[in-house]
């Protein structure tokens, strides 16, 4: 990681998490060209479909550090 992108990365943590999830969306939306636009509404609908999905209690989350430690203990 070079100092810039490093320097940029400090600072973007001291953003709130909301605003931190912006400039998220905006740097992935610089990388995204040339998709094709029925590839990204269809993209698009299955983020909204999985984010109701949390929201409505339908599926539950898993910490990252969980599910690493499950993984670690199948495969070991």
């Amino acid at each position: 990681m070079s100092a810039a992108v490093n320097s940029i990365f400090q600072e973007a943590l001291h953003l709130t998490v909301l605003d931190r999830a912006s400039l998220v969306e905006k740097i992935v939306e610089s990388l995204e060209t040339d998709i094709p636009e029925e590839i990204e509404s269809s993209h698009l609908a299955v983020v909204h479909r999985r984010i109701d999905e949390v929201s409505e209690g339908a599926v539950t989350l898993d910490d990252g550090e969980s599910v690493i430690s499950r993984m670690r203990e199948k495969l070991s």
